[in-house]
C-alpha cells in the first residue's frame, strides 16, 4: 500500500500499475520481507519516510521518527544526511548569498545523535573490535575500490540491480534496466522541479552510500540495496511513461511489446522464485535416518553449512552422525556405497540452475565414481559407486 501510494503520485498514467506489480511480487523483496532483519526495516522505513515525511512536519515528530529509524537500520543515517544536505541547499538564497533559515534541517541533524552516542559507547565494550573485524572481512568484497577495479565493481553492482530488482533472466532484466535508465535520465533533466524531491533525496542517499563504501565504512551489496529498490522501480515506471506517453510517443505495437516484456518478466520471475534458500536440515535428517549407508562423507563447504545449521535439529543421533562424518580428501576416493553431502546452492530466482560443484565433486563426476541421488535445499546427496 505504501509503494502503491508513491507510484500513483509520481507516475501520472496507467503505467503506475506496472511498478506496483513488480514491487508486489518481486522475489528479492519477498524473500527479505519474510524475516525480521535490518533489510526489511530498511525498506519499511524508507517507504514511510517517502510517504509521510517529504512535506514539512512538526520538528518533534521528525526527530522521533528519524531517531527510531537510525536505531533500526543504517539507512536512517543516510536519509538524515540527505535531508540535511537538501534543506541546506534549499535554504541558501543565491541572489542575496545568505541562508534564509536553518530550522528546516535541524531535526534531521539532531536525530542521529542518540544512536551515535550509543554506537560510540558500544565500540568500547568487550568484543566490539572482534565483531567489527569479522564484519569487515565478511563484507570485504562489497566496498567500492578507488582504483582501476572500480569499473568492474560498478558493472557488478549494475548487474546486481538487474538480477535482484528486475529479473534473474538476463535478456528480460537488461530490457527493464534499459527502460529504467531512460526514466532516470528523464528524472535528471528536471531535478529543479519541486515535485521530484523524492528522486533528489534518493540520488543524495546513493551518493552518500557510495562515499561511505569507498572509505570502507559501509558495504554496497545486494541485500543492503533493498531500501533503494523503490527508486529503481519508480525509475522503470518513469521510463515507461517517457517512452510511451511523453517525448517518444511510441506507436501502439511498440507499446504492446514493452508491456508484454514487463508482464513476461513478472510471470517468469514469480513462477521461478525459489522461496527457501536454507538447507532444509530437518528433511535431510529424515532422509539420513530412513536410508541405510555404511559411511558418510562431507565436502568442506557442506561441513561448514551443516555446522552452522545443525543447532536447529533436535536429534542427537543425526547430530552425532554429522559430527563424526569424514571430510573428503582430494586424493582419496570415498568407500563404495558411501553417502556424500555437498553444498550447491540454487541460483537466485531459478529452481533448476545451481552454482558450480565443488572441485573434488566435479572431478569424481568426471571419473564417474559417484552419482547424484537427491537434492535437499542447498545440499546435494551423492552415492559412491
Amino acid at each position: 500500500m505504501l509503494f502503491r501510494r508513491l507510484s500513483k503520485n509520481y507516475i501520472q498514467s496507467l503505467f503506475y500499475l506496472i511498478p506496483i506489480l513488480i514491487f508486489a511480487i518481486n522475489p528479492f523483496i519477498l524473500e527479505n520481507s519474510l524475516t525480521i532483519k535490518q533489510y526489511c526495516f530498511d525498506l519499511l522505513f524508507t517507504l514511510l519516510c517517502l510517504n509521510y515525511f517529504l512535506e514539512k512536519r512538526r520538528a518533534s515528530i521528525v526527530f522521533l521518527f528519524f531517531s527510531i529509524w537510525c536505531f533500526s537500520s543504517n539507512a536512517g543515517l543516510f536519509f538524515c544526511a540527505a535531508f540535511v544536505i537538501y534543506n541546506f541547499i534549499k535554504a541558501f538564497d543565491i541572489k542575496k548569498k545568505v541562508f534564509r533559515s536553518f530550522g528546516n534541517f535541524l531535526p534531521y541533524f539532531l536525530a542521529p545523535i542518540p544512536y551515535l552516542i550509543y554506537f560510540t559507547w558500544y565500540n568500547f565494550q568487550d568484543g566490539a573490535q572482534e565483531i567489527r573485524s569479522f564484519m569487515m572481512h565478511y563484507w570485504s568484497q562489497s566496498f567500492m575500490p578507488l582504483n582501476t577495479g572500480i569499473f568492474e565493481w560498478m558493472a557488478l553492482q549494475v548487474n546486481a540491480i538487474r538480477l535482484f530488482i528486475f529479473s534473474s533472466y538476463m535478456l528480460l532484466g537488461l530490457i527493464l534496466l534499459l527502460i529504467c535508465s531512460v526514466g532516470i535520465f528523464s528524472i535528471l533533466k528536471k531535478l529543479n522541479d519541486q515535485d521530484n524531491k523524492i528522486y533528489i533525496l534518493f540520488l543524495l542517499v546513493i551518493a552518500i552510500h557510495l562515499g561511505l563504501s569507498s572509505f570502507h565504512l559501509y558495504p554496497f551489496s545486494d541485500r543492503l540495496l533493498l531500501y533503494l529498490s523503490p527508486f529503481f522501480i519508480l525509475g522503470l515506471g518513469e521510463g515507461l511513461d517517457t517512452l510511451c506517453r511523453k517525448k517518444f510517443r511510441l506507436n501502439s505495437s511498440l507499446k504492446l511489446a514493452i508491456f508484454l516484456v514487463c508482464f513476461l518478466s513478472l510471470s517468469i520471475s514469480y513462477a521461478s522464485y525459489l522461496p527457501k534458500k536454507g538447507s532444509n536440515l530437518t528433511d535431510l535428517a529424515s532422509y539420513l535416518k530412513k536410508n541405510e549407508y555404511e559411511n558418510l562423507y562431507l565436502t568442506l563447504k557442506s561441513q561448514i553449512a551443516l555446522k552452522l545449521y545443525s543447532d536447529f535439529v533436535e536429534d542427537s543421533t543425526i547430530n552425532s552422525k554429522l559430527r563424526y562424518a569424514r571430510l573428503i580428501e582430494k586424493k582419496k576416493l570415498p568407500r563404495k556405497n558411501a553417502i556424500i553431502l555437498s553444498s550447491q546452492p540454487s541460483k537466485f530466482g531459478h529452481k533448476q540452475k545451481r552454482s558450480k560443484s565443488e572441485e573434488n565433486i566435479s572431478q569424481m563426476l568426471k571419473r564417474n565414481t559417484i552419482k547424484e541421488i537427491k537434492k535437499i535445499g542447498n545440499i546435494v546427496i551423492y552415492k559412491a559407486k
